[in-house]
């Protein structure tokens, strides 16, 4: 999660059942988070082990998918719903869409629900990066429900910031989306293994190594992180593939905030951004150089990278140059950047505009410093995954 956390502690093979609060001591982000993660742990494991991968209540069980083919089966209770939603909806079901309805499942522990039934094609996000599915009564298909928790923050939801204090941003919170996806060809059992698919890569990360010294318990200067504060760096995978120093294979960008310094979208035409905001103060902002993702609740997975050209402070407006062979960047107008969340992400690594699309070659068996000492290898013999929502 891109939260603007010092560090997460939280490891299930630990075991922790609670964490324990001790007086005097200082309170900390990281000892609120894990509590509140060791808790969830055991909740959903509980569920997984109660009801199995997948569930839903009897009585109330969700995601029920209507077709024009199958809706003169439906039991009567049912169709009366049906009809309830198409009569609200002032619109017919017809053979190029489906019609999904409310109720609640559990995915992997995680519990889902949906309040009212909804329009396949009318779900927050469509088509969510993928191209679009038309004359569904000519396939075979696969739905299914793609379910992830995700963070959101204070520029997503700008109710949760606390208006008695001048609308600052305080916590962030946690949310389960979700979103029903199909897969055109039911046959393809490739492309149904690759939907749980993940990398085999690995990642390690340690501090600048001290040079060799006769005295053990000298440590040189420098055999440390070097920055002047607490931070979270974060590495992810931008583009999967095979691990290649031309930048035509995985890539990667980092972060040494974890990803969460964030601008929202206003609207967008071409090249040019306008932004809610651009920060509190020099450290939280952009300036000309910094990479960027854009990206809102329909990418689907990563968004594209782009680099700040310039900077119109007084009008909150930001110029971007995108990497050689990137497409265009997405256009929004107002109302659409704010029912997408649409904002740039601003990511901390050097890019180049001609290589790997704006982010890093990933090179296995070689360490690659980040900055102030600190350095990351990725494992030679492992599959890179691109991150994916969530």
């Amino acid at each position: 999660m891109k939260g603007d956390f010092s560090r997460d502690t939280y490891r299930p093979e630990r075991q922790y059942s609670r964490v324990m609060m001790q007086q005097g001591r200082v309170q900390i982000d990281a000892d609120w988070n894990e509590q509140a993660a060791i808790l969830l742990g055991y909740m959903r494991a509980l569920t997984r082990d109660l009801f199995g991968a997948a569930a839903g209540p009897a009585d109330e069980c969700g995601f029920q998918i209507v077709t024009i083919e199958n809706r003169a089966s439906l039991p009567a209770e049912v169709a009366a719903q049906v009809d309830a939603a198409l009569k609200a909806d002032k619109g017919a079901l017809d053979d190029d869409d489906l019609l999904i309805l409310p109720g609640r499942y559990y995915v992997g522990g995680l519990p889902v629900e949906s309040t009212a039934a909804l329009r396949w094609r009318a779900q927050p996000g469509f088509p969510f990066g993928d191209a679009d599915v038309d004359a569904l009564n000519k396939h075979d298909w696969i739905a299914y429900l793609d379910v992830w928790e995700e963070y959101v923050a204070a520029d997503q939801a700008p109710d949760i910031r606390e208006t008695a204090l001048g609308g600052i941003d305080t916590c962030g919170r946690a949310s389960i989306r979700w979103r029903v996806r199909l897969l055109p060809d039911a046959s393809d059992r490739a492309a149904v293994e690759a939907m749980t698919a993940t990398g085999s890569g690995r990642l390690r990360a340690r501090a600048n190594p001290s040079e060799a010294a006769d005295d053990l318990c000298s440590i040189a200067p420098d055999a440390r992180y070097r920055g002047a504060e607490n931070q979270l760096y974060r590495v992810e995978i931008q583009s999967g593939g095979a691990a290649e120093a031309k930048g035509t294979g995985a890539t990667f960008k980092w972060s040494r905030d974890n990803g969460a310094r964030t601008f929202p979208i206003v609207s967008g035409t071409g090249n040019r951004v306008t932004l809610a905001h651009l920060g509190h103060d020099a450290n939280d902002t952009l300036v000309e150089g910094d990479w960027v993702e854009m990206t809102d609740d329909g990418a689907g997975g990563n968004g594209l990278l782009a680099q700040v050209e310039a900077v119109r402070r007084d009008d909150l407006i930001v110029e971007l140059t995108l990497p050689e062979g990137s497409a265009a960047l997405p256009a929004y107008a107002a109302t659409e950047a704010a029912a997408r969340h649409a904002l740039l992400r601003r990511w901390d690594h050097a890019g180049d505009r001609a290589v790997a699309g704006g982010a890093l070659a990933v090179v296995e068996a070689q360490e690659i410093e980040l900055e102030d000492g600190v350095r990351i290898t990725f494992e030679a013999g492992g599959s890179i995954a691109p991150a994916i929502t969530g």
